[in-house]
């Protein structure tokens, strides 16, 4: 921004730039405290470009549009959710093949086997068993909540997520590794 005055060192102000602006300079400098004053800040009130790039580097994206109301309402619901610990984003999607770890009652790892991803959730992933050749999330889920009605009897499966890999390959080395450190 250009300066429009000059302080002097003794604390007294003059229009600096009177010579480019002639007599306009005092109405430029009008407008500019009058634009201070539309918004009901005083400019000792405002923050630097410095001061404001502090701030902004401690808080997440997410904050500053909620703070500065700039944010769309979907996204704003959908930020103030992460913050409250409500979203949730997972390596997988629904219905993925996932290949989980096994683990004995003692928490040794046995074997690695292919499971339905259905959700993630404080650090653990919840999956199943592919029942009747089902391949589709929704099918599954449907099926488990027929079970749960009938006689409250199902088989999905609780996993830490540290335990579940993309691929069958993730999953057999990271049961080498856990052998080998065994």
């Amino acid at each position: 921004m250009e300066r429009l005055t000059k302080r002097l060192s003794g604390g007294a102000v003059f229009a600096d730039n009177y010579t480019k602006y002639g007599p306009n300079i005092a109405g430029l400098i009008l407008d500019r405290l009058a634009a201070y004053e539309d918004k009901g800040v005083a400019p000792e009130d405002t923050l630097s470009a410095v001061e404001i790039a502090k701030v902004a580097c401690k808080l997440t994206v997410a904050d500053a549009y909620i703070a500065t109301g700039l944010m769309p309402e979907r996204v704003a619901e959908l930020a103030q959710a992460e913050k409250d610990g409500r979203l949730v984003v997972s390596r997988f999607k629904p219905g993925d093949c996932v290949w989980v770890i096994e683990r004995d009652e003692y928490g040794e790892a046995l074997d690695v086997a292919g499971s339905m991803f259905l959700a993630e959730v404080l650090g653990a992933v919840i999956v199943s068993a592919y029942i009747n050749d089902m391949t589709e999330a929704e099918e599954t889920l449907s099926y488990h909540m027929q079970e749960t009605v009938e006689n409250y009897d199902t088989t999905l499966m609780v996993f830490p997520s540290e335990d579940v890999y993309q691929t069958k390959a993730e999953a057999e080395a990271a049961l080498m590794e856990a052998d080998e450190n065994a």
